[in-house]
C-alpha cells in the first residue's frame, strides 16, 4: 500500500514539474492584477464607513457606475474607476452626499 502511494506521489510530482508548465495559457486578461489597471483621470479613492451595510454600498456603487479596481488597502481605501470624467464627477458628488456610507473621497 505504501509503495502504491509513493508511486502515485511520484507520478503527480513528475506531471507538475514537466507537463503543467508547458500547458497553453488562454484568456490573458484574467491574469492581470486589478491594481495594475489603468485608472487615468476617471478614478476615485474611497473609504466606506465601518457601519455601512453591504447592500447600501453595492447600491451606491451600482447607481454611480463605479468599478472597483483595487482595495481594500491596509487603510481601508478602494480605488474605483468610471466610464468618463463626467461619471466620476457625479459619483464624487453622490459619495459626498452620503456620509453615512462613505467616510472619505479623494482623487488618486
Amino acid at each position: 500500500m505504501l509503495q502504491a502511494a509513493a508511486i502515485a506521489a511520484l507520478a503527480i510530482g513528475t506531471w507538475q514539474l514537466i507537463a503543467v508548465p508547458n500547458l497553453p495559457v488562454t484568456g490573458g486578461a484574467y491574469l492581470e492584477p486589478a491594481s495594475d489597471a489603468a485608472v487615468g483621470d476617471v478614478a476615485l479613492r474611497v473609504a466606506f464607513a465601518d457601519a455601512a451595510p453591504l447592500s447600501a454600498v453595492t447600491a451606491i456603487l451600482t447607481s454611480t457606475g463605479a468599478r472597483v479596481v483595487d482595495g481594500p488597502t491596509a487603510l481601508g481605501f478602494f480605488t474605483l474607476t468610471f466610464p468618463d470624467p463626467a461619471a466620476r464627477d457625479a459619483a464624487e458628488a453622490a459619495f459626498a452626499a452620503a456620509p453615512e456610507l462613505v467616510m472619505t473621497v479623494t482623487r488618486p
